[in-house]
């Protein structure tokens, strides 16, 4: 299980995007959970 607490939030949009993407990638290939805490609710959409 990976704990994230506002992982991209101090990012700007294209970072943002990048390594969020580059994030899931990893996750999905390695199949890890993950809680993810943010305040922002596209980033969690986009995340889930």
């Amino acid at each position: 299980v990976m704990l994230m607490d506002e992982p991209f939030s101090g990012l700007d949009n294209r970072l943002r995007d990048g390594i969020r993407d580059a994030t899931l990638e990893v996750l999905k290939e390695e199949g890890t959970a993950v809680l993810l805490v943010t305040h922002e609710p596209d980033e969690a959409m986009r995340m889930a």
